[in-house]
């Protein structure tokens, strides 16, 4: 039989590791997919935003947040999302 003490036991700072790689993992592929989808003309304002250091942290930090509050998020639609916001063309009534 499992000690319950066992189960209270968390390793914070590994954790926190795993964190850490996910959120990178997921910079590294909202880069690549930015690099696609800047190939086209379907999102000419995320793509100028993801020209600057600023732009591009603000970019991750978006995606990384509808990935996180909204479970069905992907990298794209999270994009596409922010393109929406950003792109008068685009906003809805």
């Amino acid at each position: 039989m499992q000690n319950t003490n066992d189960f209270m036991e968390v390793d914070f700072e590994k954790q926190k590791e795993e964190i850490y790689i996910l959120f990178n993992e997921v910079k590294l592929y909202t880069d690549l997919y930015l690099d696609e989808i800047c190939k086209g003309k379907a999102t000419p304002y995320i793509c100028e935003l993801k020209n600057t250091k600023e732009g591009r942290e603000s970019i991750h930090k978006y995606v990384i947040n509808c990935m996180c509050n909204y479970n069905d998020f992907s990298i794209g639609q999270a994009l596409m999302e922010m393109e929406r916001g950003l792109n008068p063309n685009m906003m809805n009534d």
